[in-house]
């Protein structure tokens, strides 16, 4: 049995702009690249002195190795949910309360108990992202538009702090949301189809100065999206909602032929 050690003193979307205007913009990813996704949304790994970033409590995560921090048990792709992060261990950072019967009964540090826990280092587990799973389904080529979305990422949304925070909800809130697209698959399927819809408008934006261009219908489905999806969600998704509701406002304007710009870039 392995315990992580404490003292007593330690301390205790267009994805949401498509969503936002489908859910939370940020990055797409097939399973065959959860490793290198980590790499990519997270900081390096081999920064010296890097700190391994938080992840809330209720962040879904899968095992990327197998046997992590010594486990005899967990294996590469098993899943679980955070219950704690210890930003004062930069080794084994975050307790994992893992899906299958892996764990033990733990509670340090945050004092909640984690029924199936170990403690994980930064390398050894990947968030889960639910918008990948919007790629299932259609036929389209998931790895090109997993490249696109990276260049979305990195290109647009990184220059801008709404884009930053955008990405930083997405993850905040990641555990719900894909509660809530597994317990109701015809809004799972409402979202896939506008998120597919609106994959060349990403494009064009990346080679547009972070311009969004859309047509009014789809804007339309974005906003009744985003209504089902408050009429369900926490008050603390509600809350993020509410912003995107408010960028999507202060941010477009009618442009040519039944379109809307958003301006990502300002």
């Amino acid at each position: 049995m392995r315990y992580k050690l404490v003292s007593r003193n330690s301390g205790s979307l267009i994805s949401f702009a498509l969503l936002i205007a489908v859910m939370f913009i940020v990055p797409l990813h097939t399973e065959a690249e959860e490793v290198e996704k980590n790499n990519d949304i997270l900081p390096n790994r081999d920064a010296a002195g890097a700190v391994p970033p938080e992840l809330p409590y209720g962040t879904r995560v899968k095992a990327v190795v197998d046997y992590p921090s010594g486990s005899d048990c967990i294996r590469i792709g098993y899943t679980g949910t955070i219950y704690c992060y210890d930003p004062g261990d930069p080794n084994l950072p975050y307790l994992v309360n893992w899906d299958q019967p892996c764990g033990f009964p733990q509670s340090q540090v945050c004092g909640i108990t984690a029924p199936n826990g170990w403690w994980v280092g930064f390398a050894e587990i990947s968030t889960l992202c639910p918008i990948s799973q919007f790629l299932t389904v259609s036929n389209s080529d998931s790895k090109n538009n997993l490249e696109l979305s990276k260049a979305f990422r990195d290109d647009i949304l990184s220059q801008s702090a709404a884009g930053k925070e955008f990405t930083k909800l997405y993850y905040t809130h990641s555990y719900e949301i894909n509660q809530i697209i597994t317990e109701n698959p015809v809004l799972f399927l409402k979202t896939a189809t506008l998120f597919l819809k609106a994959l060349p408008a990403i494009e064009r934006a990346i080679n547009n100065n972070g311009k969004l261009v859309v047509k009014n219908n789809v804007m339309a489905q974005a906003k009744r999206l985003l209504d089902e999806y408050e009429a369900i969600a926490s008050p603390e998704l509600a809350a993020a909602i509410g912003q995107v509701r408010a960028f999507i406002e202060d941010n477009s304007k009618k442009v040519r032929r039944q379109r809307v710009r958003i301006d990502l870039i300002k």
